[in-house]
């Protein structure tokens, strides 16, 4: 079982690290929203109109949502999918024709994370999908990435904010983070 509060806190010191070194002030810098309820997860779920992974739910316990979650890209919380905003992403004609592409049909993919000013967009996979069930696919004009969990999606969230601190931050090396 993955421990939610330390993989927060590696992102958060991340970023705090890219804050401290950004003189132009050109990367947003926010904490994550605090926890979901239980019943706001469900919601979400029934609204998303498909259930998430258990990695997924359980990172929403810990944090519901995360604006500016890497640069421009907001990871999505309840609110996301209660307010319209997943199905907002959803709409995009890219989606629909790259989801095809992928053999994915309506129900087995939601938005997780898009971002307002660029095209990324993080789709994860129904658990009960045939291809990558749980995973999550990063799209931007094209596939960027794919992840076989929701925890390795996270994982390598972290390593791209630890690149931005390290770049941002003029390449000298940087204290291990917890």
């Amino acid at each position: 079982m993955i421990d939610w509060k330390a993989e927060i806190s590696r992102i958060v010191s991340w970023k705090q690290v890219i804050a401290e070194n950004d003189n132009q002030k050109a990367y947003p810098w926010h904490l994550p929203s605090v926890a979901a309820a239980a019943q706001d997860i469900a919601a979400a779920e029934n609204a998303a109109g498909m259930a998430f992974s258990t990695q997924h739910k359980e990172f929403l316990r810990y944090a519901d949502g995360w604006q500016g979650f890497l640069i421009t890209i907001d990871l999505f919380g309840t609110k996301d999918f209660l307010d319209g905003r997943a199905e907002k992403v959803m709409q995009r004609e890219e989606i629909r024709s790259f989801t095809k592409k992928l053999g994915l049909h309506e129900g087995e993919f939601v938005p997780i994370g898009a971002s307002e000013a660029e095209l990324d967009i993080f789709l994860h996979i129904s658990p009960s999908a045939e291809g990558l069930p749980g995973g999550v696919v990063w799209f931007a004009s094209e596939e960027v990435d794919r992840f076989e969990s929701f925890v390795d999606f996270f994982a390598a969230m972290v390593n791209y904010n630890a690149r931005i601190a390290h770049r941002v931050a003029g390449g000298v090396s940087l204290p291990d983070m917890p």
